[in-house]
């Protein structure tokens, strides 16, 4: 799992000594998404405009059912939600501090899920397109501080200076493959749970290599395996990107199986 949903709910645990304090606490969590929603559209609208997002997050059901799960999904709203309203208030403000606090606030969410990374190296590069040196500095900074003490946490205990504790390779490959559909598809191999995708992804990284493996090189394995069969099917990666984008815009939400 990714870092941040463990001390999360560690936290809240330790504070309520209940699951169901926990669930309280992330619904109130993922509420103050909606004040954060509606001041920003606010900003870069009007008022009415406002009213409307805000309406519209509060009706949106997968949102209240993520809250209530003993998931990382608990925090996909709140987080982004809070990265885009300071990054709102970094651009409409002079201060140059509040561009950092906006780097370190998507720092966390990518601390929750590693692919808002993409958000923030894309944001800094829109910013020195413009010539916006030093925000662009200041958003990176931000972010490096978000991520450095789990980085450190990594390097100490598990002797592997990475930013997050994530499975991308496994998960790109599971994506990008012969058999690749759009959805979860099991990995020969691979136990379909968080222990297999743990230990049996180094397991089967380090049969194909012929030695053992750290957690970053069997990413990397199973990321050049997907990055190699895209190279050799351009026509049936794109083919698959545009049914996988087509998914996104879906009226039907399909999570994870979760019972």
């Amino acid at each position: 799992l990714s870092p941040l949903y463990i001390y999360t709910l560690a936290a809240a645990l330790a504070a309520t000594d209940s699951f169901t304090g926990a669930r309280i606490v992330q619904v109130l969590v993922g509420t103050a998404a909606v004040p954060a929603i509606w001041r920003m559209t606010a900003w870069w609208a009007n008022p009415r405009a406002a009213w409307w997002a805000a309406g519209l997050a509060v009706l949106t059901g997968v949102v209240t059912f993520h809250e209530v799960l003993i998931l990382q999904a608990s925090l996909d709203t709140a987080l982004p939600a809070a990265a885009l309203l300071a990054l709102a208030w970094a651009l409409r403000s002079e201060r140059p501090w509040t561009m950092t606090l906006a780097g370190a606030a998507f720092g966390l969410a990518a601390l929750n899920r590693p692919n808002v990374l993409l958000v923030i190296v894309g944001l800094a590069a829109v910013m020195a397109m413009a010539r916006r040196w030093r925000a662009a500095l200041l958003l990176a900074t931000g972010a490096v501080l978000a991520l450095a003490p789990v980085a450190g946490r990594n390097g100490v205990v598990a002797g592997e200076w990475l930013t997050v504790s994530s499975h991308g390779g496994l998960n790109l490959y599971i994506g990008n493959s012969p058999g690749a559909t759009g959805f979860y598809q099991p990995v020969p191999g691979i136990s379909p749970t968080i222990a297999g995708q743990a230990e049996d992804t180094r397991a089967v990284a380090g049969r194909a290599l012929g030695r053992d493996v750290t957690d970053a090189e069997a990413s990397d394995y199973f990321t050049g395996l997907a990055l190699d069969w895209m190279r050799a099917h351009p026509v049936d990666a794109a083919r698959l990107f545009v049914k996988k984008l087509a998914f996104t815009f879906h009226a039907s939400h399909v999570p994870l199986p979760y019972s």
